[in-house]
Order: C-alpha cells, then sequence, then structure tokens
C-alpha cells in the first residue's frame, strides 16, 4: 500500500489541475 498512498499524495499535491477539472471522476 505504499505504492497508492504516495500515488495519490503525489497526485493531489503534484497535479492539482487533474484534480480540479476531474473533480467528478477523481478516484484519488
Amino acid at each position: 500500500m505504499e505504492t497508492q498512498s504516495g500515488v495519490l499524495r503525489m497526485s493531489k499535491e503534484d497535479i492539482p489541475l487533474i484534480s480540479k477539472p476531474r473533480r467528478g471522476a477523481s478516484w484519488f
């Protein structure tokens, strides 16, 4: 579960532009 924790943490902090437009399809 180390990869999942790092991926969702990096995606939310490193990819904020994806979390904004993909709020409906945000799997993380």
